[in-house]
């Protein structure tokens, strides 16, 4: 099983920018990966790149523990999408689509520091996952 200790990621409403583009008589809009959200890619790969950890293949169960710097209202799921992407474009797996199993928790940071301590484990394949958090046995 591969542990990391990463940054608290922006939420889904802060990953992505909407941007009207004109054409002529046209227009239409496009949706941008926020710099907010590069920025957290890129401070995610340097995390996998200096822990060495190797590709994973197949499928895989993680599970995301949220620490959050206070009990203000969060979505637990608004924080998924800009994890797994980064995840994803480390290549630590082929791609978020490979996520069998999940499971979150989220809890109050100690320190008020917010971070996400994501573990992720290959799954044999076949291997179904018959209740959450048994892929941690």
């Amino acid at each position: 099983m591969y542990e990391l200790i990463l940054p608290c990621p922006p939420s889904v409403n802060h990953y992505w920018r909407s941007i009207a583009i004109r054409k002529g008589r046209g227009a239409f809009v496009t949706v941008k990966i926020s710099k907010q959200g590069r920025e957290y890619r890129e401070a995610v790969a340097a995390i996998v790149a200096e822990s060495g950890l190797k590709k994973i293949t197949g499928a895989v169960a993680v599970k995301r523990i949220l620490y959050t710097p206070d009990w203000r209202r969060r979505d637990i799921d608004n924080t998924a999408k800009a994890i797994y992407d980064a995840i994803s474009e480390t290549q630590i797996w082929e791609d978020d689509s490979f996520i069998a199993a999940e499971m979150c928790e989220k809890r109050k940071s100690p320190d008020k520091e917010g971070r996400v301590i994501l573990q992720i484990k290959s799954l044999v394949d076949g291997v179904i996952v018959k209740k959450a958090g048994a892929w941690l046995e």
